[in-house]
């Protein structure tokens, strides 16, 4: 019987860049700026990447794939990445993946000075122990043309010994998608039954996510947040922050086991709320949601509100939204998708005790209003680009300024 312990990650997408982190409101502070932070974070994940694979005695650490987001990063960035995977008290494979192929600046002369890192450059087998090896696919280029997983494995004959495999891409297991470069978790996962490989550790999805019944075919997902929850429906990316603990034996009578244990490393979070507002109820419900949230600090929301409130409504909304926005890493509204307007209620109107020419122009801005939102189909059912295009929202939203500003105006004289 042999047994061996692996931690698998991917994704660390090291120099990643957001362009929403400029929504900040000031990000000229370098100590509150949210891409420093989020850097830092990404920089911290590899600290605790080597903590976790110290703590669980792991034999060895697979990154599959895009290690570096970009091949143009700053020295001393990578000196401090440097000095992160030194702590790692085991070997640690890194595979290129499609945002650092090997036929790019990969930065390898740095990594060749660290001799617990191995960078995977071909199919060759790595010999981790004389039960266990480590077999890669790594990615030449931004496009592969053929199943490079299959590539690495389909001559391999079967063996009592340990092989981990890892791998980068798109696997058959996601949509309608076809193509000779797509990876063929089938495939592989009958080559997992005939003792040719024992278990396949992937990148290029964010979310950790189990591939085949057995779960021994996996996506470790990245170990920092990349991309957005869209909530409420739950797509996007559902499972990141994350690396798994995967061990490995064989046994002399019955198949080779595989037991994989999902591992926290990071607490960032990206969300992208979206709601229908029909009154003040539901505006409450909103800033209620977003009062909720623990570790504001560390994390990114995005939100589309569609609908129409109450002018008093509106404006608590925008008050909240400002204080919040201090709190939360970023808080900002989608640029295509937020369409919220103003409906006064018959008790606002008769507050203001507007004489008749400005009380018939209020009836015409809020009858532009509810023209534009009959209209209109559904925002959720409607691309970025047909939305941006939609000039009936822009005129909902200069009459629901224009309402605004009346009632500000008004409000002012009567008090």
């Amino acid at each position: 019987m042999a047994t061996v312990k692996i931690l698998h990650t991917s994704d660390w997408q090291l120099g990643m860049t957001r362009r929403f982190f400029a929504y900040h409101r000031d990000p000229s502070k370098v100590a509150d700026n949210p891409q420093v932070r989020y850097t830092q974070a990404q920089l911290d994940a590899v600290r605790t990447l080597a903590a976790i694979a110290k703590e669980e005695q792991c034999d060895a650490v697979v990154v599959a794939g895009d290690v570096w987001d970009t091949n143009h990063l700053e020295r001393n960035f990578l000196a401090k990445i440097k000095e992160a995977l030194r702590q790692f008290s085991c070997p640690v494979f890194l595979l290129p993946g499609n945002h650092d192929p090997l036929k790019t600046t990969y930065p390898r002369q740095m990594l060749e000075e660290l001799s617990n890192v191995q960078v995977i450059d071909s199919t060759t087998p790595y010999t981790l122990s004389d039960s266990v090896e480590i077999i890669g696919a790594p990615l030449y280029g931004n496009k592969p043309t053929k199943d490079p997983v299959w590539q690495a494995v389909k001559d391999l004959e079967p063996t009592d010994n340990i092989r981990v495999v890892v791998g980068h891409g798109t696997t058959t297991n996601f949509g309608d998608r076809s193509g000779d470069e797509i990876i063929d978790v089938q495939r592989l996962s009958a080559a997992i039954d005939e003792q040719r490989i024992s278990y396949v550790a992937l990148g290029d999805t964010h979310s950790a996510t189990k591939l085949n019944p057995q779960g021994t075919i996996w996506y470790s997902g990245a170990p920092v947040v990349t991309d957005f929850l869209r909530l409420p429906d739950g797509g996007g990316e559902t499972n990141s922050g994350k690396a798994l603990v995967v061990t490995i034996t064989t046994h002399s009578d019955q198949p080779t086991s595989v037991a994989v244990e999902e591992k926290t490393v990071s607490n960032w979070r990206m969300h992208y709320i979206t709601k229908q507002i029909n009154d003040g109820q539901d505006v409450a419900e909103f800033v209620d949601l977003l009062e909720s949230y623990e570790d504001k600090h560390v994390t990114v929301v995005k939100y589309a509100l569609q609908g129409v409130a109450p002018v008093a409504a509106h404006a608590q909304l925008a008050s909240r939204l400002d204080e919040l926005k201090d709190l939360f890493a970023v808080l900002y509204p989608s640029e295509n998708r937020h369409r919220l307007a103003v409906a006064p209620t018959l008790e606002e109107i008769n507050d203001l005790n507007l004489p008749g020419w400005a009380r018939n122009a209020l009836e015409e801005l809020i009858h532009a209003v509810d023209d534009t939102h009959n209209a209109a189909p559904s925002i959720a059912e409607r691309d970025d680009d047909e939305i941006a295009a939609a000039s009936p929202q822009d005129q909902a939203g200069r009459a629901t300024d224009a309402i605004n500003l009346l009632f500000r105006l008004y409000s002012e004289l009567n008090s």
